[in-house]
């Protein structure tokens, strides 16, 4: 019984430490979803807090995504694909989306010289990440493009696009080739076995803090175990 108990105290321990925090509503983001993006970003625990949400015929535009997320800083993006059996794919932008009409590319030092921060494609459904081109060795002419930034597009990636939604915020297309890719960087559809242009029915932006770690709780859980133990005894 001893033996379960330890094992349930690391557990708990362990997992305290590595969920993600969920700030807020969510509708796509479950506890499973952000906990992967989480370690896809790979910066340790972070908390997401909803900024936008649209669903089908709420009348929401682009212009009212860029008025909610622009200068809000790193976001991930989450969309439902009605027309690919509901699927949740979407992107991570590690600057601020603007309207200006503008690429991000991925940063220099030097020349030449690549920083580490990237954004990066998934399908949350499917467990599939889609990391820059340049990342994996391919260094074609668009593989430094991260995101488009225009006042008439949804959230979009890549310099061909990607991963692309309209002004209306209802469709667009997924085709990882010009900028993300997977490690054998072959063309790929986003959701594998359906068509490659998409219908979406819910869009949420989430922002994005690294979590400061908050030991009071941790210790209290310790001291809780540890007193079981000295009363057991």
């Amino acid at each position: 019984m001893q033996k379960i108990f330890i094992f349930f105290c690391v557990f708990m321990l362990f997992m305290s430490a590595h969920a993600a925090t969920i700030i807020g509503s969510s509708t796509l983001m479950s506890q499973s979803y952000a906990n992967q993006l989480e370690a896809w970003l790979g910066e340790g625990s972070i908390s997401v807090s909803r900024v936008f949400y649209k669903q089908t015929g709420d009348g929401l535009t682009s212009t009212h995504f860029h008025n909610a997320v622009d200068g809000q800083g790193r976001t991930f993006t989450l969309l439902r694909v009605s027309s690919s059996n509901n699927q949740i794919v979407g992107g991570y932008n590690q600057v601020s989306w603007r309207s200006n009409g503008t690429y991000n590319f991925t940063p220099y030092y030097g020349s030449g010289n690549i920083t580490d921060g990237t954004s990066f494609l998934f399908n949350l459904s499917a467990g599939t990440l889609f990391r820059q081109n340049w990342k994996l060795g391919n260094t074609n002419g668009a593989a430094y493009y991260e995101a488009y930034n225009h006042t008439s597009y949804g959230p979009t990636w890549g310099g061909g696009h990607d991963l692309y939604v309209d002004s209306t915020l209802q469709s667009g297309y997924g085709y990882a080739s010009y900028s993300y890719g997977t490690y054998n960087w072959s063309n790929q559809n986003l959701t594998p076995g359906y068509s490659a242009s998409y219908t979406y029915s819910v869009m949420e932006v989430y922002t994005i803090n690294n979590v400061v770690p908050e030991p009071a709780s941790m210790v209290l859980f310790a001291l809780g175990c540890a007193l079981f133990f000295v009363r057991r005894k």
